[in-house]
């Protein structure tokens, strides 16, 4: 079973656990529990609906070690660890927590140093996470390029009739599939430069109207209800006001969800893009162990010295 976890920061600062790093560990955690939050009749048993989010954020304890080679990277390993949820908190930005694929978004509220040892290269820490949702994410991400078209004999020939499309510019799809059991949120980012760029999947369209330099890239996110634009040099503009009006049930809301099963892509073929859908589940799928990356351990100072 796969066993490696890993905590990565805001910042993109990381710490694994049970992987590659042998100086560090876990024990017997709640990571993989997990209950329903749900609701029922008020004058009968019948439940009504159920939900992964209760109406406070979850609290998991997750209890780690450190084994170092020498006293020296025991004590760094331990602050390494006491600052690792820190900017998290500061910036009030979540981590990732991840079990393989798989992640979590939650901060470390805290840390509860337990069975002290005599020597600095060991020591054990209880911490405790917070999620707001306690789902499971996997990101999967479709690439889009535009194609160049080409007109052989440098013409096009001219119809007697106007037609209200450009018959020089093709408008690819893409298929793929969505194997999660519902429907998903997703992450469309446009880079530049593009003019009012728009995608329609299945049924529906999703349009911002705006346009996008070279050099920049607009987000939309459907689970966030965002649309942002970042500039080459890294300044950000809400375009929420730009995206093309539409209600949740009409063909036009531009953060409708991603059903299950099999997902058409459509665009006008002329800018890149990324869709990356978020896959959610109560609790990470038990994986195979990955092959670990061996590493030597260093020689102790002492034995360096005397050997040479």
């Amino acid at each position: 079973m796969r066993t490696d976890i890993r905590y990565v920061n805001s910042k993109g600062i990381s710490m694994e656990f049970g992987g590659d790093d042998t100086s560090l560990h876990y024990f017997e955690n709640e990571l993989r529990d997990w209950e329903w939050e749900y609701t029922s009749a008020s004058s009968s048993s019948r439940i009504t609906s159920f939900s992964r989010r209760s109406k406070k954020p979850k609290k998991i304890k997750f209890h780690v070690g450190i084994a170092a080679a020498t006293e020296e990277e025991g004590l760094i390993k331990r602050n390494e660890l006491v600052t690792l949820g820190e900017a998290d908190i500061v910036s009030k930005t979540p981590g990732k927590l991840y079990i393989g694929d798989w992640y979590i978004n939650c901060y470390i509220i805290a840390g509860e140093p337990t069975n002290y040892w005599l020597s600095d290269r060991f020591a054990e820490f209880k911490l405790t996470l917070l999620a707001e949702d306690p789902s499971w994410i996997r990101e999967t991400i479709h690439y889009f390029n535009h194609e160049i078209q080409t007109n052989p004999g440098g013409s096009r020939k001219d119809f007697p009739k106007e037609f209200p499309f450009d018959l020089g510019q093709s408008k690819p799809s893409k298929i793929f599939t969505n194997d999660a059991l519902g429907s998903v949120g997703w992450l469309w980012r446009v880079y530049g430069p593009a003019t009012n760029p728009y995608m329609r999947i299945n049924n529906n369209l999703h349009q911002v109207n705006t346009q996008i330099p070279k050099g920049a890239y607009m987000e939309v996110n459907s689970v966030a209800k965002t649309i942002v634009l970042i500039g080459a040099d890294g300044k950000r503009e809400n375009l929420y006001a730009a995206r093309a009006r539409g209600t949740s049930t009409s063909d036009s809301y531009i953060f409708k969800a991603i059903d299950s099963g099999d997902v058409s892509v459509l665009w006008d073929n002329t800018f890149d893009f990324d869709l990356t859908i978020f896959e959610s589940c109560s609790t990470p799928p038990y994986e195979k162990e990955r092959k670990r990356i061996a590493k030597a351990a260093p020689a102790p100072k002492e034995e360096v010295a005397h050997n040479g």
